[in-house]
């Protein structure tokens, strides 16, 4: 079975300057991101109960400014996007479980 899929994705970003010397972190920021995400994938029944699949996810999210307490001002905007590829097997339980009294 071919099948796609795509909506909202949301991120927590951490940057960050550090001294090219010292490898010293000077300033960090942390902030959410929102954005989409799109991607499709394979899944395979090679078995009664059980399924291999494949699936990569693409997403982007907003660019914002990068603001530092060392007063040299906003920073240019900082893009993220983001590539997810997955891969798994599944097991199907046999069906809804019934109580029997």
């Amino acid at each position: 079975m071919f099948y796609g899929t795509g909506g909202y994705a949301g991120a927590g970003v951490t940057d960050g300057i550090k001294d090219s010397n010292t490898n010293a972190l000077l300033a960090s920021a942390t902030s959410t991101r929102n954005g989409w995400t799109a991607g499709g994938g394979l899944e395979w029944g090679f078995a009664p109960n059980w399924s291999a699949k494949f699936e990569w996810l693409y997403m982007k999210f907003n660019s914002a400014p990068f603001n530092t307490v060392l007063g040299e001002g906003p920073r240019s905007s900082v893009p993220l996007d983001d590539n997810v590829v997955r891969a798994g097997i599944n097991y199907r339980f046999g069906g809804p479980v019934v109580a029997r009294y």
